[in-house]
């Protein structure tokens, strides 16, 4: 029998897939709560309730997590991270134990159990003479433990079924170790998920505690593509939101700070050492705050709000201002203090004298003067989406882009399909009558028309200097966009005649 692929050769190449643009919609609460080991660090959710059976209903996540997914339309995600803001403590995770591996059965008829454990440099601890007859939980198992443990905590998680040991000491110090055969008695170490052979046990060393800025770092150098926003209501230093807000607007991947306060300073037109008036006083574009006199957490509601826009969809983009926030308690201020907190570029979500008793959030703006939260966080859609789509042109062809019109011809019209998405999604005007007001370039002059509500200019490839074509790079495409804007105060005047 001879083989047909000596006569017929075929070959299939399978094309690169297109890459996807950074995520924009999901936010990190980064807080100080003890739920989530420092080795795992960040955690996703998905209801309040599953933030709830983690870091209990009475702080600051749950608050955050019902404002959160209360919010219309319900976010997808929320993104929880550890912050160590004080010394941590080491533990020693154990192994998610199966059902069967859950039984009661396994440790009653165990009457002298034991394990050997090394806590900090305390040396070995040998436990032993432990008598789970009586044992009816697992709780009561670990109870059962805790009176021969004297140097740590152990304690069943029922939610991630594993049991979890931590040191009584905080510090760079604290350590647990993986637990291994007592002295004498029977050994439980593997029973508890937490030797070294368990699957999916692992030790989470205790650390120092570390500023603000340096938990905001390390989450956006080891995490920054996961999420795009940020909020860290456990801050109590006006100066470590100063920092954190520099820091993220500094930030190579696109990020935007989210902040809240009850400071009285913040209502004062005089007051200058207020977080409203120092965050002005920075003119950063990629951060918003408001104020709240009742909790710490009320602008994760406006996060959730702008941040669940698909900007893929036609007619999607919003303005924040007039924007509803459920389960947050407006404040009840006066026009001036609402002036004030203008003037500082703040914001509040406030009562109105209508007679409907309806609340907005306004007047929507970042931390700089003239810039709206929509229109910074549209800007940053715009352009990660544009970044992927001209990545993907040079990513995904098979031969090359050629450096002439035709192949730059090949990047506009990529650039052209996503700013023609923006336009149609409403975040740039193209209703027809749009009318460029920037500086002249190429063949777009001050006062030309933008039908679409963009316009895009590449020179000839013939203009190029030799220098940049024998560098491969492609001549500078220019675009030239208007926002389509949002209406947010109105003046109507009337004339009645008798």
């Amino acid at each position: 029998m001879i083989s047909v692929q000596q006569l017929i050769a075929v070959s299939v190449s399978l094309a690169a897939s297109a890459v996807t643009p950074q995520n924009t919609s999901d936010l990190l609460l980064l807080t100080a709560g003890t739920a989530i080991p420092l080795t795992t660090r960040i955690r996703p959710y998905y209801t309040a309730a599953a933030i709830g059976a983690d870091f209990g209903t009475g702080g600051l996540e749950y608050a955050a997590a019902l404002q959160w997914f209360g919010q219309s339309p319900q976010p997808a995600r929320l993104y929880l991270g550890r912050w160590a803001q004080t010394a941590t403590a080491g533990q020693l995770i154990g192994s998610t134990l199966s059902a069967a591996q859950q039984l009661l059965s396994n440790f009653t008829g165990i009457t002298s159990g034991g394990f050997s454990i090394t806590v900090d440099a305390l040396g070995i601890q040998h436990v032993s003479g432990l008598n789970f007859s009586g044992a009816t939980t697992l709780p009561g198992v670990a109870a059962i433990i805790q009176v021969a443990l004297t140097t740590a905590t152990i304690v069943w998680n029922a939610v991630y079924s594993q049991f979890q040991i931590t040191s009584n000491t905080t510090g760079a110090a604290s350590a647990i170790s993986f637990l291994t055969a007592p002295s004498s008695g029977t050994d439980i170490s593997a029973l508890l998920g937490c030797t070294v052979g368990s699957s999916g046990a692992f030790q989470s060393p205790g650390q120092a505690a570390e500023t603000a800025l340096a938990a905001a770092n390390l989450f956006m150098n080891n995490y920054g593509t996961t999420w795009y926003a940020l909020m860290m209501p456990s801050i109590n230093s006006d100066s470590d939101h100063t920092a954190v807000l520099a820091a993220v607007n500094a930030s190579s991947i696109k990020h935007f700070y989210f902040m809240t306060s009850e400071e009285g300073g913040i209502l004062s037109s005089s007051s200058t050492t207020d977080l409203a008036y120092l965050c002005s006083q920075l003119n950063i574009p990629r951060g918003a705050g408001t104020y709240s006199a009742t909790s710490l957490t009320d602008m994760i509601s406006a996060a959730a709000r702008i941040l669940t826009v698909d900007y893929t969809q036609s007619n999607s983009a919003i303005t924040l201002a007039w924007k509803q926030m459920p389960d947050v308690i407006p404040v009840n201020i006066t026009d001036s203090q609402l002036q004030t907190i203008i003037a500082k570029n703040w914001n509040a979500y406030v009562a109105t004298n209508v007679e409907s008793g309806a609340s907005i959030f306004f007047p929507g703006t970042t931390c700089q003067t003239g810039v709206y939260i929509d229109t910074q966080i549209g800007a940053d859609n715009l352009a990660v989406a544009v970044l992927a789509a001209l990545f993907n042109v040079l990513y995904t062809t098979t031969t090359k882009v050629g450096q002439s019109d035709a192949g730059m011809h090949t990047l506009v019209a990529a650039l052209e399909g996503v700013m023609q998405q923006f336009a149609n999604n409403g975040y740039l005007d193209g209703s027809g009558s749009a009318v460029w007001t920037g500086a002249p370039f190429g063949p777009i002059a001050t006062g030309s028309p933008l039908p679409k509500g963009f316009a895009i200019y590449a020179p000839p490839v013939a203009t190029q200097s030799p220098s940049a074509r024998a560098s491969r790079i492609s001549v500078p495409i220019q675009v030239a966009a208007k926002l389509l804007g949002a209406v947010q105060t109105v003046n109507c005047a009337i004339t009645v005649n008798p």
